[in-house]
């Protein structure tokens, strides 16, 4: 869907590294991308990171390294992120951001997968322990039931 992805070396290691040694499939799948090339993995700049502790600090909230090295790099490109307080952040620096579930979204509308598929895809991040509140899950079935 995306020509360029960038990933902090953070998220690189919580995702890829950690995730490989407990044996997630996604993990393998996202190894896979950065060594062929399609993910790549890049540094955020400390005046980003600077930027993001201060906003963080400011708001009361504390994230973690990943979060933090993704909104750091998120300057001018579309921020993928699920967690709510990194999220929380990323709105008040102005980000383009997106969430997973909004990402189903697109892909539906755009023809990519099919409802079902996108049905299927909640239901595994679920059952992997992706927690969504109810009522997100009641609004992206409705969004994704409407969606032609």
């Amino acid at each position: 869907m995306y020509d360029n992805i960038v990933i902090p070396p953070a998220v690189f290691k919580e995702a890829v590294i950690i995730g490989a040694e407990k044996g997630f499939k996604d993990a393998l799948t996202a190894k896979q991308a950065v060594d062929i090339g399609s993910i790549q993995i890049k540094e955020p700049s400390r005046e980003e990171l600077a930027r993001v502790d201060k906003v963080s600090n400011k708001l009361g909230i504390q994230l973690g390294r990943g979060e933090i090295e993704a909104n750091a790099l998120a300057t001018d490109g579309l921020l993928l992120i699920d967690d709510e307080a990194a999220y929380t952040v990323a709105i008040n620096m102005g980000r383009d951001r997106v969430g997973t579930l909004a990402l189903l979204l697109l892909m539906v509308s755009r023809k990519m997968i099919s409802k079902k598929r996108a049905l299927e895809a909640l239901d595994i991040m679920i059952d992997a322990g992706f927690w969504l509140s109810p009522r997100l899950v009641l609004v992206f079935n409705n969004k994704i039931n409407k969606t032609t």
